[in-house]
């Protein structure tokens, strides 16, 4: 049997809410990043985290936390015919500070914890985002914050120290400015690496050992975070594809569905 997907999202000024099933063996989110925190619980089915260079397992019932940019994978452990089903909470760095009185937000805690109170919270906020009307109802709107904010306020912090700051290098900052001045229009790895100065090797290699992964898979997920933003104000998935630099609505979509689990289409279509 094959694996399929399936997103029901939930959109609110400052965060998004979602609703993720997987059926069948393999089900795989490769190696991204998010722009935003990342809270989820598994619902159903445990999966197998990458997590910044090491290997977790979260089980059903476990929740999940990452910080913003931190370079993850996750992979269901279901067998055939089972189902891998979670809520994820995506909020904005400048949102999780307001909502809890703080100048700026700190890390989260443990990325893989056993908290019955926060998963009664979750399976709330999965009921109000798959019901056949709640994300419509205006009285709605504020339960789904307050059960946002709840779950921002049980996790954020947690006695977690900061990330440290990436090592200072010159020529990863100036490869990163130059991915980030053309997304639209791509570079080269051979171009990126003559612009800065250094061999192709020497780039992939100093690049992944600041940013956890090499150059072209960085800006990749740049590009995927800036379609969401486009994504959110109206613009055509096949507008958004042809800014960003990506072949055809195609390209994008694969790219999009592998760090969202949803096509740019069904995600607009929650604006």
């Amino acid at each position: 049997m094959g694996t399929g997907f399936s997103q029901t999202l939930l959109r609110r000024p400052g965060f998004e809410a979602a609703v993720i099933e997987a059926t069948g063996a393999g089900a795989t989110f490769p190696r991204h990043t998010h722009d935003d925190f990342v809270i989820a619980a598994n619902i159903e089915g445990a999966e197998r985290i990458w997590l910044d260079g090491r290997w977790l397992e979260a089980a059903a019932g476990d929740v999940t936390a990452y910080d913003p940019g931190a370079l993850q994978a996750s992979q269901g452990m279901a067998g055939a015919g089972s189902r891998w089903r979670f809520v994820s909470l995506y909020a904005e760095p400048a949102f999780v500070a307001q909502a809890l009185g703080l100048p700026a937000p700190p890390p989260l805690g443990a990325p893989v914890r056993r908290d019955p109170v926060l998963l009664r919270r979750f399976a709330e906020l999965g009921r109000m985002i798959a019901g056949p009307d709640g994300t419509e109802d205006g009285a709605e709107d504020g339960r789904a914050e307050e059960i946002a904010v709840a779950i921002l306020a049980a996790t954020v912090g947690g006695g977690a120290t900061a990330r440290p700051a990436p090592p200072g290098d010159a020529v990863v900052r100036r490869a990163a400015a130059m991915l980030l001045d053309r997304l639209g229009n791509p570079p080269s790895l051979a171009a990126v690496a003559a612009e800065v100065g250094v061999s192709r090797e020497h780039l992939v290699r100093r690049f992944g050992a600041v940013h956890g992964m090499p150059p072209m898979a960085w800006a990749l997920q740049r590009r995927v975070a800036r379609a969401r933003t486009w994504l959110r104000r109206g613009m055509p998935p096949a507008e958004v594809a042809a800014m960003l630099g990506f072949a055809d609505q195609a390209h994008l979509t694969r790219a999009f569905r592998q760090a969202m689990g949803t096509t740019p289409g069904r995600y607009r279509a929650r604006t």
